[in-house]
């Protein structure tokens, strides 16, 4: 099990609800709304904040490459394909009532909409993804997702499930060390244990020195003798 440290269990809503194209579609609420760490957005690049114009490199293309380059795992995380304000989602919902909404990129940071797949997947999932002790790696990670009908109850369990919260950790970790060489989590984790350990045999030199010196003079550790403390009892 994978636990946020400190720096990331800091969470902000996003209360900007996305607008609905389809009439069918109602306002999400804010409860349904995804909670990102905010320190996750900082790490992002600012030149990338803003929705772009079909820009991007599509997630979608790298679905199958066993070795992506870390420059573009880099690209893929900071600068995803977005698609152009007046795309046409109605297109590639072909049979379907429901079409993406492109304010959904907006409410789950996590998401990206692949023009290839013409469906949603998370970007940390799809490029660290994760083994999987419970449950089963489904939309949003191996395939697209394109039930838009359930796309927000989906989310919810992809957002609360393990698998996630590992890919997040593991990309967070990526971004930092992309952005200045700092170190993991786990060597922050690793640093701490070395110097518990090292607290610990400073604790231990002197009683070890103890030891030895009790051992060359033949001095009792305990009590009177070797033996122990003798305590004579009255009946």
């Amino acid at each position: 099990m994978y636990n946020l440290p400190n720096g990331y269990s800091k969470i902000s809503d996003h209360k900007k609800r996305p607008r609905s194209d389809d009439k069918g579609e109602a306002s999400v609420s804010s409860s349904n709304a995804e909670q990102t760490s905010s320190s996750t957005q900082s790490l992002y690049s600012q030149e990338c904040d803003d929705l772009g114009d079909d820009v991007g490199d599509d997630l979608g293309d790298y679905m199958e490459s066993l070795h992506i380059k870390e420059s573009k795992k880099y690209s893929l995380l900071t600068c995803p394909y977005v698609p152009f304000k007046n795309y046409d989602f109605k297109k590639d919902a072909t049979g379907k009532k429901r079409f993406f909404q492109r304010g959904w990129l907006k409410v789950y940071e996590w998401m990206v909409y692949s023009k290839k797949l013409k469906g949603a997947l998370c970007k940390h999932c799809v490029l660290f993804s994760p083994n999987v002790k419970r449950g089963v790696k489904g939309a949003f990670v191996i395939k697209e997702l394109t039930a838009y009908k359930h796309l927000h109850e989906a989310a919810r369990k992809h957002i609360e499930s393990e698998w996630h919260r590992h890919s997040i950790l593991t990309s967070m970790d990526f971004i930092r060390i992309a952005y200045g060489n700092k170190p993991t989590v786990s060597e922050l984790l690793n640093n701490q244990e070395r110097d518990i350990i090292e607290q610990n045999r400073k604790k231990l030199s002197p009683i070890i020195s103890t030891i030895l010196l009790c051992g060359k003079r033949d001095i009792a550790l305990r009590g009177f003798s070797n033996l122990g403390l003798k305590v004579a009892t009255k009946l």
